[in-house]
C-alpha cells in the first residue's frame, strides 16, 4: 500500500471485511512525522504497560492508542481517512550494560471498542514473532531478499526449497544455518531428504583444471 493514496486500497479493503494494522516507516514520511506530532500525553491515561524477562533480556513497552475521530488524531486523519485508530509503542530494551529505546507507530483499521492498546499490543507483537522468526530466517539465513531470480516458476520453487529446509532444521533440531549449509553442500542428505536420487553433476571447470 503507498502511503500517497489516501488510504483507497484500505477503504476498498475494509468493504470487503478486513481489517489491518499497518506500521508507519521512513518511507511513509508524512505520515510518520504526523504520527510523531501528536499529543500523546493526552493518551496516557489509556497507556498499557508490558514486561518481559527472556534470554537474558528485559523488555519493556508501553503501549498508546488515539482514536483518530478525536480532535487529537485529527490531523493524521486527513492524511489517511481509511484509518480509525493510532498506536505508538515505547519499548525499552536492556541487554547487558544496554538499554536503548525506539518508539514505533501503527495505523489501524480497527475501532478501540474492537482493539483497545492492549488488544493491539498483542496483534503487534504476534506480527513482530513471525517477522524475527520465518522471516528473518529466510532473509538472512537462505538470503531470499538477495535472490535476484526471477525467471518462470524459478522463484516459487525456491521458496518451497526454503521451506523444506526451514521445517528439516526444526525436525532434527538443527540450527538454521547448519541445515543451509548441510543441503546445499551434502547432495546425500538432499537426496535423502527428497526421497530421491540426485545424479551428480558434473565437476567444475576450476576444479578439472586443477585435477589435470
Amino acid at each position: 500500500m503507498r502511503p500517497d493514496d489516501g488510504g483507497v486500497r484500505s477503504r476498498r479493503d475494509r468493504r470487503k471485511g478486513a481489517t489491518y494494522v499497518l506500521q508507519l516507516k521512513a518511507n511513509q514520511p508524512k505520515l510518520l512525522a504526523a504520527a510523531k506530532r501528536l499529543d500523546w500525553s493526552a493518551a496516557a491515561g489509556a497507556e498499557i504497560v508490558t514486561d518481559d524477562r527472556q534470554h537474558g533480556r528485559h523488555d519493556q513497552r508501553w503501549i498508546r492508542s488515539i482514536d483518530l475521530s478525536t480532535v487529537t488524531g485529527a490531523q493524521l486523519l486527513k492524511i489517511f481517512p481509511a484509518a480509525t485508530q493510532i498506536i505508538r509503542i515505547e519499548r525499552k530494551r536492556r541487554d547487558g550494560d544496554k538499554a536503548p529505546r525506539n518508539w514505533a507507530y501503527f495505523i489501524s483499521s480497527l475501532t478501540a471498542d474492537q482493539a483497545d492498546a492492549r488488544r493491539s499490543g498483542v496483534i503487534i507483537r504476534s506480527h513482530w514473532l513471525i517477522e524475527t522468526g520465518s522471516h528473518y530466517i529466510r532473509d538472512v539465513t537462505y538470503g531470499e531478499d538477495r535472490c535476484r531470480c526471477r525467471t518462470g516458476h524459478l522463484p516459487e520453487i525456491l521458496a518451497i526449497a526454503r521451506s523444506v529446509g526451514i521445517t528439516w532444521a526444526a525436525h532434527h533440531r538443527l540450527s538454521h544455518a547448519m541445515a543451509h549449509r548441510t543441503l546445499v553442500h551434502d547432495l546425500r542428505a538432499l537426496s535423502n531428504l527428497l526421497g530421491v536420487w540426485i545424479a551428480p553433476g558434473p565437476a567444475p571447470r576450476s576444479a578439472t583444471k586443477t585435477a589435470a
